[in-house]
């Protein structure tokens, strides 16, 4: 029997979420079963070297504009002349592309993803969200929340909707802590982190007030590590000053964060909006607690005081309440860090998310 052949095309391959999970299904899919590709528009990293170094065929095709003839031909002799079973897009851009060669297939099955909850869409995105959504064979959703709030903005059913929960690798906890970042920064008693995209959903206008906010009291001696890289670093980094957070430190994109995260006493996500956060459940898998904004499917993951912490979004004084909490109590540190470890593992690993990816492709073809 011949293998089933996958394309997968997402727009872009920086560090995010998406790309992740992109990541961990592609090195992890069986390939007995399936023969994998991947198609990306812009914006590599090194996944992309990840990949191809675990032998997968990753292509880059140039999209130069919004409305690139160019690409769209390129694309669209791929899709045909790969003969693929199953195309599965991931963001909104791959969709419409991908389901526009899709129409050109007979036997190609579409699928489509859900990876959050859009608030930022227009009316015309979410219009083409319905048409892609009609014209999909399935749709794979992180979260029950994004897909029921989809299904509610597309004001439609979503009967051919599946949710498959992130993964994450079951990783050993023996990785020591990055000289170059011990080395630069002082001993402090408690120390916080945030790993992500440095971009406005992420919301870190509202972190670094919260440490402002503690910096005044200076009831406890702690410092914030942020890791990642994006568009409003610069800002950030001038916010930073203007409070006076000396105890605030940038590290970039780093391809170390398993190692990074044995540094955290605990980890906060103040995110405006999230689907499935991959840097939560990162936290979780490492034994690190979590504070995070009760926002899209974190409260899947998360059940509060038990496995990790939740607050309201824009609730600034609660999430210093939190922090202080957690600053404050090594024991309830201890509590929350075993309890997430265990759900981590037990509901959200990489092996548990494949195999339902693979069952959902094989029910296709």
């Amino acid at each position: 029997m011949s293998r089933v052949r996958l394309l997968i095309i997402t727009d872009e391959m920086e560090v995010g979420g998406t790309q992740r999970q992109i990541t961990h299904l592609l090195k992890n899919i069986n390939r007995d079963i399936f023969e994998c590709e991947l198609v990306y528009f812009r914006n590599d990293s090194f996944l992309v070297s990840e990949l191809q170094d675990s032998g997968i065929n990753v292509t880059r095709i140039h999209k130069h504009r919004k409305i690139d003839p160019g690409f769209t031909l390129r694309l669209l002799r791929k899709v045909i002349t790969g003969d693929y079973d199953i195309v599965h897009c991931f963001a909104l851009s791959a969709e419409i592309w991908g389901t526009l060669c899709c129409a050109f297939t007979a036997r190609t099955k579409l699928i489509t993803s859900i990876r959050g909850q859009y608030e930022w869409y227009t009316s015309l995105q979410w219009f083409i969200k319905k048409i892609i959504s009609k014209r999909s064979d399935l749709i794979i959703t992180n979260s029950y929340i994004t897909g029921q709030y989809t299904s509610m903005r597309l004001a439609m059913p979503l009967y051919n909707l599946k949710v498959i929960h992130n993964g994450l690798d079951v990783m050993l906890q023996d990785q020591s802590a990055p000289e170059d970042i011990t080395d630069c920064i002082p001993n402090y008693d408690t120390i916080a982190m945030f790993v992500g995209r440095l971009v406005e959903h992420k919301n870190i206008p509202e972190l670094l007030e919260a440490f402002r906010r503690i910096q005044i009291d200076k009831k406890i001696n702690i410092c914030l590590i942020l890791v990642g890289g994006g568009e409003l670093e610069n800002s950030l980094r001038e916010l930073a000053v203007e409070y006076n957070l000396d105890n605030v430190y940038f590290v970039g994109e780093r391809a170390d964060v398993q190692a990074l995260l044995n540094l955290a006493d605990f980890v906060i996500s103040s995110s405006l909006r999230e689907g499935l956060s991959n840097t939560i459940l990162e936290s979780m898998m490492s034994g690190v607690p979590v504070i995070a904004s009760r926002v899209g499917g974190t409260p899947e993951i998360i059940t509060h005081n038990i496995d990790g912490m939740l607050y309201e979004s824009g609730d600034i004084d609660s999430l210093v309440s939190c922090i202080m909490d957690l600053s404050n109590d090594v024991e309830k540190r201890s509590f929350l860090s075993r309890n997430a470890k265990q759900r981590a593992v037990n509901s959200f690993s990489v092996a548990q998310m494949v195999h339902q990816y693979e069952q959902s492709y094989l029910s296709l073809v």
